[in-house]
């Protein structure tokens, strides 16, 4: 297992949808607060909705990325969708944008993953430092024109004693063409979000 945590921090839903967020893990699986209010737990399972054109705080150090382990036999995961009011809001949602931060090996780095929940396909990774723990902003954006197409992004703070805060856009560690390629994992990222909607006619 990772030896540090990425911490989800804050959510900025931009949209004018409402999304959920889901863990699955045996810790750290996030207290969400908007304006200091928390307006939900993912404790058991229990999805959490994400209003739109809100943005959420979590509580401190309560909302980590799951490493790549499984709890009763379930893997862990942490997932972003596309809300669906007519679904339970307990249990796995099924679609979405899947997290997970992986032990590559002993001598390589961690990896945060970025993948389809529902088909599995991993859109990108990006490396992060072994033992070091990493603030994540999630921001889920709206069609701007020539602005910017809808997407899901990840910016990527980490975390170092020794220094300041140093923003990352998700991609620019793994090389400069994923950097380039940004919009265009956010973009499926989003469709992934919407996957089980689209396919269920809503």
């Amino acid at each position: 297992m990772p030896g540090g945590v990425s911490w989800i921090t804050e959510i900025y839903n931009n949209t004018d949808d409402d999304y959920g967020i889901w863990c699955w893990d045996d810790g750290n699986e996030g207290e969400y607060r908007v304006g200091g209010k928390v307006i939900g737990k993912n404790d058991g399972g229990v999805q959490v909705k994400i209003p739109k054109q809100t943005k959420v705080s979590t509580s401190d150090h309560s909302c980590g990325v799951p490493d790549a382990g499984s709890v009763g036999g379930q893997p862990k995961r942490r997932l972003i969708y596309k809300w669906d009011a007519r679904k339970s809001t307990s249990g796995d949602p099924g679609i979405g944008l899947r997290l997970n931060r992986v032990m590559v090996s002993e001598e390589k780095d961690d990896m945060i993953r970025y993948m389809d929940s529902r088909t599995g396909r991993e859109f990108a990774s990006i490396d992060v430092q072994r033992n070091s723990d990493q603030s994540l902003i999630i921001r889920i954006e709206p069609d701007r024109g020539k602005a910017g197409k809808a997407g899901i992004f990840l910016d990527v703070f980490e975390q170092k004693q020794s220094g300041g805060t140093k923003a990352r856009l998700f991609g620019e560690q793994v090389a400069g063409f994923l950097a380039d390629l940004a919009p265009k994992i956010a973009e499926l990222a989003m469709e992934a979000a919407k996957a089980g909607l689209m396919a269920a006619g809503a």
